[in-house]
């Protein structure tokens, strides 16, 4: 038995979202809005049957540089000012999910009591496809 790569009709959607029901319900994430991808496929068996759905969204990440010898006053409320214009623009750009990576459990806090930042399930990785 081989399994084919096909890109994804709009037929297929039914199916995939049935997989990630029965597979993946329990998880804290939903399937990803398919209006900004870069990649999508199904990986069908022998039979037509859909196996896997695979997608590459584009990815709304968030990273501020701040200088940690500024008076506080002015970190804070450049902190504030730069996350609520970043998620603002996010906003308006018509993303779904702003990804923030947090450097210390301080800043995580900041951001989850403040700006209703959420921890997400997984282990966050990332491969280098780049020079």
């Amino acid at each position: 038995m081989s399994i084919t790569l096909s890109d994804v009709e709009k037929e297929d959607y039914q199916e995939v979202e049935e997989i990630f029901k029965r597979c993946h319900s329990s998880k804290p994430y939903d399937l990803p809005t398919v209006t900004r991808t870069i990649f999508e496929k199904v990986a069908i068996d022998d039979d037509g049957k859909t196996v896997a759905y695979g997608v590459i969204s584009t990815f709304c990440e968030g990273f501020i540089v701040l200088d940690k010898e500024a008076p506080y006053k002015d970190r804070i409320q450049s902190f504030k000012k730069i996350i609520e214009a970043g998620i603002e623009s996010a906003t308006d750009s018509g993303m779904e999910r702003l990804y923030l990576i947090a450097d210390s459990p301080e800043h995580a806090k900041v951001l989850k009591k403040h700006y209703g930042a959420q921890s997400c399930a997984g282990e966050l990785l990332v491969i280098f496809t780049g020079e």
